[in-house]
């Protein structure tokens, strides 16, 4: 299993990626995800933990924005990112990418 760091309301979270809905807050740097909520599926897994590339460039982008604004990628790419699939032209150029 793969969990997906994204950004929510100014902080880095993640969602289970077990599907029990849960998200929580994350320590940069963390590489590991495991759900309080559902206990990695009832199995007490963890999962791998996926950053977004170009983090500094995402970070300063989103800082320039007011807290209540700062999410990526947006709702429409969630589901993209975390199936590691391209995100929007938008997405991409918060996080530096060209456009």
């Amino acid at each position: 299993m793969i969990a997906h760091a994204r950004v929510d309301d100014g902080r880095w979270i993640a969602d289970c990626p077990w599907g029990c809905g849960a998200a929580f807050n994350l320590p940069q740097g963390t590489d590991r995800f495991w759900c309080t909520e559902c206990a990695g599926g009832g199995y007490g897994h963890t999962a791998v933990l996926v950053w977004p590339d170009s983090m500094t460039v995402l970070a300063r982008n989103l800082e320039t924005l007011p807290t209540m604004l700062q999410f990526w990628p947006c709702a429409a790419c969630r589901p993209h990112w975390a199936q590691g699939r391209a995100v929007c032209d938008t997405c991409q150029g918060v996080q530096g990418g060209e456009i």
